[in-house]
This record gives structure tokens, C-alpha cells and sequence, in this order.
């Protein structure tokens, strides 16, 4: 069966064609048809999985980067302002190598 492209744009015309394509199908036909639309919308699933799991990830690592230049920036500040680097491990809590990093 062949229908002008122009028609298969209208939603209904499309859903006619599809339904009387279906109904041609053998019982064989019909079910591959279906464990084809099953694949498809179980990979749609893991793909949307996969997109939210990498945007939690984004987010926590956007987190951490963005702590660690508030932290650097608070180091740098101190040590400006003539903040020794003992003084600065005490308010930090980081060691003294860790200091240095930011520096």
C-alpha cells in the first residue's frame, strides 16, 4: 500500500494506515511488529536513564568545581591580606600541601 506523504502527515489518515497495515499482518508478523516497538521504547527508556544519570553527575561535579574555587578564592584572599599559612590550615582545616595547590 502506498499513500502520498502529504496525507500520512494528518495524524488520523496516519493511524488509519497503520492500523490497516497491521490488520494484513499474520500472527507471526504482528508480533515481530510488536517486539520491534518494545525494543524501541525499552531503548528510548535506558537512553532517558542514561541522559538523567549524566545530569546528576553534571550537577555534583559543576558542585565540587564550584566549592573548590570558592575555597581557592578564600585562600588566596587570606594570604593576600597577610594571613599566615598556619593561620589559613587552621580556618581551612586543609594541610599545608593542600594550601599550596591554591596558591
Amino acid at each position: 500500500m502506498t499513500v502520498s506523504p502529504e496525507l500520512l502527515e494528518v495524524a488520523e489518515i496516519s493511524e488509519a494506515v497503520n492500523l490497516a497495515q497491521e490488520a494484513g499482518y499474520t500472527s507471526a508478523e504482528l508480533q515481530a511488529y510488536e517486539s520491534y516497538w518494545d525494543a524501541v521504547s525499552t531503548e528510548k527508556t535506558l537512553l532517558i536513564g542514561r541522559y538523567e544519570e549524566g545530569k546528576a553527575e553534571g550537577m555534583v561535579e559543576g558542585k565540587v568545581e564550584g566549592e573548590q574555587n570558592t575555597l581557592r578564592k578564600v585562600i588566596q584572599n587570606l594570604h593576600t591580606h597577610g594571613a599566615s599559612l598556619e593561620m589559613i590550615q587552621v580556618a581551612t582545616g586543609l594541610s599545608l600541601a593542600e594550601i599550596n595547590t591554591f596558591l
